[in-house]
């Protein structure tokens, strides 16, 4: 059976810097339950060559319900005509055709050579009309001053009024993308911007680094201004606190509680079975299968797992007889990646 992929990309537009230069992230999640080597490539769009783009580590092994990240460079060459270009990414399995199980991204759409600068809006009439009157009035008004010598008091709405504030000049945006969380921040500081919200995504590989960037390189903002990030991370296995591996727990329900390495996780997802067997009098357990397995995502570290316990008769010489039970956690990133899970065993009835 083929591997059920899913590629997205994480921006429908990207915007190359003076250079010619851009990156992209592609997200390549495994639906199936058996890890698989994944190939990513780019598929180009009308007018884009695929020399145009670069592939970081094309081949992975991706873990069942895992996910892992692609970074694509975008490098358009100084003789490509302007206009406006697309890019997709393809998913297939490393051991089967891409016509076999291959899927592709939506487009993300960047432009090469075109002007974004808005054309300057015309200004309305009536404000220059006003603007006219109101230096008539006042040099109307200067003009009985002068004339009466000066004893009348100036306007009292000049009096001590405040000159309006002076907007901060621009500044512009650094290029973050590839540096440590500490290094990103320092630029921000240094160029006199700030960090906004940041985003976390599973891709050990880029562990620590800045993803993406919520306004692109070399864009000239307002001094102050908050950059959104998103920077990649390797994340732990939870740590289970109860119940205990290899414990025994009477009645049908076991709290299931446990710990994360990571303080900005906020969002689990765990999976709950039993095994059950025959049990024949003066014999082993035999004939032993696994149930159905519960699946739930919790916002809280801890489940209340439970299970049914009915004990049954089985060919009138052993019963139904309650085996082990595994419980599975593992952490969400931001952008609902799986990171790795934890296993814990243990008996209940």
């Amino acid at each position: 059976m083929s591997t059920q992929w899913v590629v997205t990309g994480s921006a429908e537009r990207i915007t190359l810097t003076n250079e010619r230069h851009a990156e992209a992230t592609f997200t390549v999640s495994n639906k199936g339950r058996l890890a698989d080597r994944a190939v990513f490539d780019i598929v180009p769009g009308d007018g884009a060559d695929r020399s145009w783009f670069t592939v970081e580590d094309p081949q992975r092994l991706v873990p069942a319900t895992g996910s892992v990240a692609y970074l694509v460079s975008v490098d358009p060459p100084a003789e490509a005509p302007a206009g406006s270009y697309s890019l997709q990414g393809r998913v297939y399995s490393a051991d089967s055709a891409p016509e076999e199980d291959s899927v592709l991204s939506g487009r993300t759409v960047f432009d090469l050579g075109l002007s974004t600068a808005p054309a300057p809006k015309p200004k309305p009439w009536w404000l220059i009309a006003v603007a006219a009157l109101v230096v008539l009035v006042i040099g109307t008004v200067t003009w009985l001053v002068l004339a009466s010598g000066g004893d009348e008091p100036p306007p009292s709405d000049t009096i001590g009024a405040t000159p309006p504030p002076t907007s901060a000049a621009p500044v512009r945006m650094p290029n973050l993308v590839s540096l440590t969380m500490e290094q990103a921040t320092a630029e921000l500081n240094n160029a006199g911007l700030a960090v906004g919200t940041v985003k976390h995504q599973q891709n050990p590989a880029q562990n620590g680094k800045v993803l993406q960037q919520g306004t692109a390189p070399t864009t000239m903002v307002d001094s102050g201004s908050k950059v959104d990030l998103v920077v990649a991370v390797s994340l732990s296995a939870p740590t289970f606190t109860h119940p205990s591996s290899g414990g025994s727990y009477s009645g049908s329900t076991v709290t299931v509680s446990w710990n994360q390495t990571e303080t900005w996780v906020a969002k689990w997802k765990i999976n709950t079975t039993k095994r059950s067997c025959y049990f024949y009098i003066g014999h082993e357990n035999r004939d032993c299968q696994w149930d159905a397995q519960a699946s739930a995502d919790v916002t809280a570290k801890t489940y209340q797992s439970s299970f049914n316990l009915d004990f049954q008769p089985a060919l009138n010489i052993g019963r139904f007889n309650t085996g082990p039970v595994q419980a599975i956690v593992a952490a969400y990133d931001d952008f609902g990646n799986l990171g790795p899970s934890a296993t814990v065993e243990y008996r209940v009835g």
